[in-house]
């Protein structure tokens, strides 16, 4: 009887110092993270860092903070991958044949140089239209008399004929209160 309570406990003490070994198989990706900096070395918020799988073509995109750090997490072990960074105003950077090891959180800082881009002249034209222009202040609905007269109505009120405009509601207009809206019916304003 002693030597079965020993032999559990011995048991109990192998599987229970046994766990942080077996917890820790769980990694399986590999991770990448970095700044991206101008000339200076001040930070670049909003540049874009893409992160692409080779053999399978597969893209991690990350955008930088407001100090210009990205973290890609989750990532194919091995490689080689090929990461792009682009930024408004600045030469695209790029670096290849990188390779990942299991767990590996590459640390991958690239400073970005300026580049001067001579736009060419935009011309604007433009031309007034019918239905929209400064002489309209809001949205408006004109039924004439044929269709008045042609219009299906059972009880000749005045919401069968408003439906026909789309911001109606019956007798409202926009989704507002019918105290905030008016319409005219023969002249007479409601």
């Amino acid at each position: 009887m002693r030597h079965r309570i020993l032999l559990f406990l011995l048991l109990g003490f192998v599987l229970f110092t046994s766990t942080n070994a077996l917890l820790a198989q769980g990694v399986t990706t590999a991770s990448m993270s970095g700044i991206i900096t101008d000339k200076e070395g001040g930070g670049l918020p909003g540049a874009t860092v893409i992160a692409t799988h080779v053999p399978t073509n597969t893209p991690y995109v990350a955008p930088t903070n407001s100090e210009g750090r990205f973290n890609i997490q989750n990532m194919r072990v091995g490689g080689p991958y090929t990461v792009r960074v682009s930024f408004v105003g600045y030469k695209d950077a790029a670096r290849e044949a990188i390779f990942l090891t299991l767990g590996q959180n590459l640390r991958l800082d690239i400073n970005l140089s300026e580049v001067n881009t001579e736009l060419a002249g935009v011309t604007v034209r433009g031309r007034q239209g019918q239905i929209i222009n400064s002489g309209r202040t809001g949205a408006a609905t004109s039924i004439n008399n044929t269709t008045i007269r042609t219009l299906p109505t059972i009880s000749r009120s005045q919401e069968d004929f408003t439906r026909l405009t789309p911001q109606s509601n019956g007798l409202s207009f926009g989704g507002r209160n019918t105290l905030y809206n008016n319409f005219s019916l023969d002249g007479s304003i409601f």
